[in-house]
């Protein structure tokens, strides 16, 4: 008789989605698994993207095994690409381009040929980026020319840590814009080496002995990421001058914006979700969940409202940077700089 293994994908609210990725690695499959998508009603980007890219991972390593699906009746998920991602035959490709202005689907970021444009083209990579950013950000913006450069610069400085420091070109993102929440959600996954194996590569701290959660808050203070070990070229993604070059500002840059304008970021990697805010009183906050993760992967949440005071913002933030910085290393490259015109 043929053994199966019924596994139940859960609601894709934030920490339904952080739990399943913690209790999926106990799951022991068998020579049958059916995944029940009953209980899904919500679907935020960052939970599909984590729980989506746990299943997907698994199927793949266990290719041999049969794996079956019941209750797809979410049209959301099916219009996100969250059954294709996790390599369901419903819905539209993952490498066809389209969305509207209030979602974007899940997508191949195919960092792949981004590197080999910059190679033909003799472009540096965070130039390229950019481009990526800027044409996800024009989807979502509508017309405001403060929400597009606060969403290309936020992309932009999270899809080049990708390459940067998890040593991966893997890359996935989607997008939703609730307008009448006020809020943007952008949601990035990787499967590279994680913040903990990044971290120690950094010669400043890997005789510290750093658990997982220390390395995932380590990693949003300005500064930390500037020494992570690269085994890729300099000089394709910094460029001549060192324009693109890593300062280690993008992830506290983009961490900060996200808290002080009402919103929250979330670094996710190994078993540790960081989830960053500003209380009440505008003091930072970082609350933890356990999960898994493989690689890292990031929420970048924002009140579109909040942006209506983002030059004194990102003042402020020049300045918290300046200030907690103990590495010598005072300046944002000039790719991590934001400079808004009038």
């Amino acid at each position: 008789m043929l053994r199966y293994s019924l596994v139940s994908v859960p609601n894709l609210d934030y920490g339904s989605a952080l739990a399943f990725c913690r209790e999926f690695e106990t799951y022991k499959w068998d020579e049958e698994n059916i995944f029940d998508f009953k209980k899904v009603y919500n679907c935020d980007p960052f939970p599909m993207l984590c729980v989506g890219s746990k299943i997907r991972k698994r199927r793949i390593e266990h290719s041999e095994l049969a794996c079956k699906a019941q209750n797809l009746h979410n049209d959301y998920a099916t219009n996100m690409r969250f059954y294709r991602f996790i390599g369901i035959d419903k819905g539209r490709q993952l490498d066809l381009e389209y969305g509207n202005g209030n979602y974007q689907p899940i997508s191949d970021l195919n960092l792949l040929n981004v590197l080999k444009e910059s190679r033909q083209l003799n472009k540096p990579v965070g130039e390229l980026v950019t481009n990526i950013s800027e044409k996800l950000a024009t989807v979502l913006a509508r017309d405001d020319k403060i929400v597009k450069k606060t969403m290309t610069f936020c992309l932009r400085e999270i899809i080049r840590n990708i390459p940067e420091h998890s040593n991966s070109l893997n890359g996935w993102y989607c997008a939703q814009y609730w307008p009448t929440k006020d809020l943007v959600e952008l949601a990035i996954i990787d499967d590279g080496r994680g913040i903990l194996e990044s971290i120690n590569s950094n010669y400043n701290y890997a005789s510290e002995r750093l658990t997982n959660e220390e390395a995932v808050i380590k990693a949003l203070q300005p500064g930390v990421s500037r020494t992570f070990d690269n085994s890729f070229d300099d000089e394709i993604f910094a460029g001549t001058g060192n324009v693109w070059k890593n300062s280690g500002y993008g992830l506290f840059m983009v961490s900060r914006i996200c808290a002080k304008t009402g919103g929250s970021f979330v670094l996710a990697s190994g078993d540790t979700a960081v989830k960053l805010s500003n209380d009440s009183k505008g003091k930072i906050i970082y609350n933890s969940n356990r999960t898994s993760i493989d690689g890292t992967a990031i929420r970048i949440q924002f009140k579109i409202s909040g942006l209506s005071k983002i030059k004194d913002i990102l003042t402020e933030i020049n300045e918290e940077g300046k200030h907690d910085r103990n590495d010598g290393f005072k300046t944002a490259s000039k790719a991590s700089q934001f400079d808004f015109l009038d």
